[in-house]
């Protein structure tokens, strides 16, 4: 894992966005699931109009391109249970 000291401010920006970003989509995760949504359903929404959104603003390559990076994460086994940061 990187050292923040080692980040140039730009990456300490773009992370510090990052963090707010998720701090968000949890939030609404949390709120969906006590209206009872199960969690396929939410996981698909939040997919589906993130890419819908970023499609509208940036374009389709856009959003052509983050499936691409989720298939990478995917591959790099970024969404197995229990994985923890190192």
């Amino acid at each position: 894992m990187e050292e923040i000291t080692d980040l140039t401010l730009e990456e300490k920006i773009l992370r510090e966005k990052q963090l707010v970003a998720e701090s968000h989509l949890l939030e609404a995760w949390e709120a969906g699931l006590e209206d009872g949504i199960e969690p396929e359903i939410l996981a698909r929404a939040i997919v589906v109009k993130a890419l819908d959104q970023l499609s509208r603003s940036r374009g389709y390559e856009a959003a052509a391109g983050l499936v691409g990076e989720i298939s990478k994460l995917e591959a790099k086994g970024d969404f197995v249970p229990g994985k923890t940061l190192q």
